[in-house]
């Protein structure tokens, strides 16, 4: 086996991978907005303002990460991968901080939710550079 079959296969096996967890993100994201993750809802807040909050959610999430898979993984592109390696982190620190800054608490399915998020977030980050890599070194053939 050549260096560059071998390279073919790490790119494939990452793909595999990028893809898998694009699918589990896209899973977890529909259980995060139908199964609470707080004890209560925010007083003050009318309980049809949740449900349009939780469908807008979900529609957006859908099709972001729909451009996503099209742009990342089926035409290797670098620009919206880039975009979401940038905010990824940015959207990690500020999911804790605002669970620490809450006065609601979580339910324990919450505290699990989050932390299994928190880890498939982390997880797609390093395969999401790796991709990044390979879809780099397209562009520049």
């Amino acid at each position: 086996m050549s260096i560059f079959e071998s390279k073919m296969d790490n790119e494939a096996k990452i793909r595999k991978q990028w893809l898998a967890l694009q699918i589990t993100s896209v899973i977890a994201g529909c259980m995060s907005v139908f199964f609470p993750v707080m004890t209560q809802i925010p007083e003050g807040v009318p309980s049809w303002t949740l449900d349009v909050t939780r469908y807008f959610t979900l529609a957006g999430s859908l099709c972001f990460q729909y451009l996503l898979y099209h742009y990342a993984y089926k035409k290797k592109g670098l620009k919206l991968l880039t975009f979401f390696l940038v905010i990824t982190p940015i959207g990690l620190i500020a999911t804790v901080a605002s669970h620490m800054m809450s006065d609601v608490p979580l339910t324990a399915w919450g505290y699990f939710f989050t932390a299994f998020q928190f880890g498939l977030s982390i997880f797609w980050f390093f395969v999401s550079l790796k991709l990044r890599t390979f879809n780099k070194q397209q562009v520049n053939l």
